[in-house]
């Protein structure tokens, strides 16, 4: 289980990657793995790993799905959370960065970020309704070849 800190004054989010470690560190030792075996089997350099477990670094999105097939489960599944952390996991679950998101999404970056962040006073209703159904349906495969194409014609 996830434990996240509780800070005064401050946003709290429980989906962060850095609440993954823990689990990460608990789960070599239970497969009585060295740091270099655990390390090669998330895809990483051993230096990351140790950063990771000491705190110095935060995994990065690309590494989500690998740390899930690592533990063996979605420590996040079949819990409730705030719009913002939905919003949240199922951008982690994408892979995508938040300015990613918002671009594909046809979002203002800034706008995207207080919907992630629950910091909405005046919630727009077409934007409420897009978000809904990007948690619903994710991102389709033709909106990222769309996107890979495009980046492609702008680079050639």
């Amino acid at each position: 289980m996830i434990a996240s800190p509780i800070c005064k004054g401050q946003v709290v989010h429980e989906v962060e990657l850095k609440y993954l470690v823990p689990l990460i560190a608990q789960r070599r030792v239970e497969r009585e793995q060295t740091v270099r075996e655990a390390s090669l089997e998330l895809g990483i350099p051993p230096g990351r790993y140790r950063r990771w477990i000491s705190g110095i670094r935060a995994p990065q999105i690309r590494s989500y799905s690998r740390i899930l097939d690592y533990l063996g489960y979605d420590p996040w599944a079949g819990r409730e959370f705030s719009f913002g952390d939905q919003l949240r996991l199922a951008r982690l679950r994408a892979g995508l960065a938040r300015d990613k998101l918002a671009k594909r999404l046809g979002m203002d970056y800034a706008a995207y970020r207080r919907w992630e962040d629950d910091q909405l006073t005046f919630p727009g209703v077409k934007e409420r309704r897009l978000l809904e159904k990007f948690l619903k349906e994710g991102i389709t495969p033709e909106e990222e070849s769309e996107e890979t194409s495009d980046s492609q014609k702008t680079q050639a």
